[in-house]
């Protein structure tokens, strides 16, 4: 049986500046490492993990953009449209804090339009009760619907999802 051999330097530094450039520094090695798996036409699972990856570590509007492209890729609409949702608020709140960064204005510009681009073809999962009575409880997988998202269009990714619903002294519904 072959063993792994990994070996890897740790230097401990407890400087919150450090960590922070630390994240900042192995975001963009993902970005490059991303855009090179790209520009290589490998497969969009495999670039799309180091540019997943990137935003996760440090969230920036570009990053955002990037992970937004690959959930479209991907055919998951809604999550690429929650994304470039998350990138214009980003933009924006440079914006506001700069009004006269060009910078900001065209990447909020650039999010509102992936967001229109996105929206038209978004699935979408409705929830209608046809009676609200007490103790009802409605659920997409694990998650409780609240009430008021009662026969609302809400956007999703494409799949199947468990709803169930059950009250006291009803049979419960289940169906995915």
């Amino acid at each position: 049986m072959k063993r792994l051999l990994l070996l890897a330097t740790i230097v401990a530094v407890s400087s919150p500046a450090f960590a922070q450039n630390d994240a900042e520094a192995t975001a963009k090695a993902l970005d490059s490492e991303g855009a090179r798996l790209r520009n290589a036409q490998q497969p969009v699972a495999d670039y799309c993990e180091k540019f997943r990856a990137s935003e996760a570590l440090a969230p920036t509007v570009p990053r955002k953009f990037e992970a937004g492209a690959c959930l479209e890729k991907e055919g998951k609409l809604a999550s690429a449209f929650a994304k470039y949702k998350e990138a214009m608020q980003l933009a924006d709140s440079a914006r506001r804090a700069n009004p006269d960064d060009a910078t900001a204005n065209k990447q909020v510009a650039a999010a509102q339009q992936r967001m229109n681009d996105v929206e038209p073809k978004l699935s979408k999962l409705t929830i209608s009760v046809a009676q609200k009575v007490p103790g009802l409880v409605v659920k997409r997988g694990q998650d409780n619907v609240i009430e008021a998202i009662f026969g609302i269009g809400l956007p999703i990714d494409p799949g199947a999802y468990p709803i169930s619903a059950q009250a006291p002294g009803f049979k419960p519904f289940r169906r995915r």
